[in-house]
């Protein structure tokens, strides 16, 4: 099949090889050729020549087996004439790559005769010699490789140029003096491209170096992503560089269940110190994002609804005889949050048990657990209470805020803890649905939430929300990681004390979950 190289190959076809004989003929080539490698270049020529005319030589083959067998056999009057092959000599050579952007390598194999002529008389004369040269010649097809960097992703406030450094290279050497393209998605409406280094009028060209230096200087604020592209006639590939308008990163934290303002501007005050100002070029700021599901004042002075789960206990217990009239105060003691004290009747019991992922569901007995599934169900519906329809004050205030961030361009990072999941979700879904470009990322921290939003992290120690599972409902996501338990948080559930704890695993996961929406707002 004849082939025509240059501009009608396509790329995908990377390699040709074809097989054929050449004349013995000695070019003349550099002296610091050997005479194989004379031989090499000889049939690499011949390749060349003929590839470049659109056709080769009716003889080609694909294969050395292809070729038409040597000839061989009996002469009259007892002649001979036997033909063979010399061992190969073989050769790779990148010379002609500036030229035709093929590298070659030849197989190519001496075919050497042996003679004898006799005549009528009875006399004969033999010779041996060098006869053609049989070889194989493959020639792979080099694309040139471009890419393209730049200073900054962000077009700052202050409309700073940003630096585009074009990168075009042949077989990993730099392309030198080669025509290239760069163009912006914007089309010029954001700002123009000028050359820094030397450029030919109005033709981008590398450089010796096989580069191109160009600048790009916006001229007013960029309300878009812009990207630029740039490419060749001859390229492998395209390259792009992606700028983004220089926008605040909000990161919001949505509160868990029996939070108080302090406790959740602690957590968002962490969430600070963690994270700083900014990440990479993008200026970070900090929201709360406050739920008061944890309830209201009650008559005894704690939150009302945990009034209702002790009352809830109380009921169980008494329904059993009274047996555990005493010990509601386990659950209070999650649920009010006083988990944490070492003087807590959990704190004591836990302190007694050691180190043990459940400790306290496997020291409960059989009464104990049944009132432990009931008192799971009521703590379901309690956290899942407002999993629709948030209470209206604050969803209110949550979505104006999210909004107006939206509006204004703002990437978020939203990150719940426990009950505040119910909120995010809830939230999450109405930005959406009315303001579906809005760039958001979900981080789930014990979620409470049957459903997510993005990824999560739930420790098996984490007695609050894994006592949901007691009820052998799937209210829950799955636990993700192991932890041993610690005297800080004996409840295993709190934010800062398990999931920021940088002493144990979660803190890696947490951090690496926030991390990674940052990462994709600012990517």
């Amino acid at each position: 099949m004849a082939v025509l190289w240059f501009a009608l190959v396509p790329i995908q076809l990377l390699a040709e090889t074809r097989c054929f004989d050449v004349p013995y003929f000695v070019y003349t080539m550099p002296e610091t050729f050997t005479p194989a490698e004379q031989r090499a270049h000889e049939f690499i020529g011949h390749f060349r020549y003929y590839r470049g005319h659109g056709t080769l030589e009716e003889n080609t083959a694909a294969s050395l087996a292809e070729l038409p067998p040597l000839d061989q056999g009996t002469l009259p009057n007892g002649g001979s004439l036997v033909q063979w092959l010399s061992p190969d000599i073989t050769m790779s050579t990148d010379l002609y790559l500036d030229y035709d952007q093929h590298l070659y390598t030849a197989e190519v194999h001496a075919v050497n005769l042996s003679w004898t002529g006799c005549t009528a008389q009875g006399s004969c004369r033999h010779s041996e010699y060098v006869n053609f040269h049989r070889g194989c010649v493959t020639a792979t097809y080099t694309p040139y490789l471009i890419s393209l960097d730049g200073s900054s992703r962000t077009i700052d406030k202050d409309l700073t140029p940003i630096d585009l450094t074009l990168s075009l290279s042949l077989n990993g050497r730099p392309a030198a003096h080669k025509p290239v393209s760069i163009v912006a998605s914007d089309q010029g409406r954001h700002g123009f491209l000028r050359c820094k280094g030397t450029c030919a009028g109005f033709m981008w060209q590398t450089n010796d170096e096989g580069l191109l230096l160009l600048e790009y200087v916006p001229t007013q604020p960029a309300s878009e992503r812009i990207e630029f592209v740039a490419s060749c006639a001859n390229c492998g590939n395209t390259a792009n560089w992606v700028v983004q308008p220089q926008r605040d990163i909000v990161i919001g934290f949505f509160n868990g269940v029996a939070n108080t303002q302090e406790a959740a501007l602690d957590s968002l005050d962490r969430l600070e110190e963690e994270f700083g100002p900014q990440y990479k070029d993008t200026p970070l700021k900090y929201d709360w994002f406050y739920n008061q599901t944890a309830c209201g004042e009650g008559v005894l002075g704690k939150p009302s609804c945990l009034e209702d789960v002790a009352e809830v206990f109380d009921q169980r217990t008494r329904e059993l005889g009274g047996v555990f009239a005493s010990r509601w105060e386990t659950f209070w003691d999650i649920l009010a949050g006083s988990y944490q004290q070492e003087t807590s009747f959990t704190g004591r019991l836990l302190d007694r048990l050691g180190n043990s992922g459940n400790a306290l569901l496997q020291w409960l007995d059989a009464g104990l657990n049944a009132i432990l599934n009931q008192l799971a169900r009521d703590t379901f519906k309690l956290i899942t209470l407002f999993k629709d329809s948030p209470t209206y004050e604050n969803r209110a205030s949550h979505m104006e805020r999210l909004w107006r961030y939206a509006d204004e361009g703002h990437g978020m990072v939203l990150v719940a803890h426990s009950q505040g999941n119910l909120f995010v979700n809830s939230a999450f879904d109405a930005l959406k649905a009315f303001k579906p470009e809005a760039q958001a990322q979900v981080v789930h921290v014990a979620p409470a939430s049957p459903t997510l939003r993005g990824d999560h992290v739930l420790a098996d120690i984490d007695l609050v929300i894994n006592a949901l599972r007691v009820t052998g409902l799937n209210s829950v996501p799955d636990v993700n990681i192991n932890l041993p338990v610690s005297k800080i948080d004996r409840s295993g559930h709190g934010f800062e004390p398990t999931y920021l704890d940088t002493a144990r695993a979660a803190y890696a996961r947490t951090r690496g979950l926030i991390v990674q929406s940052l990462d994709a707002l600012v990517n």
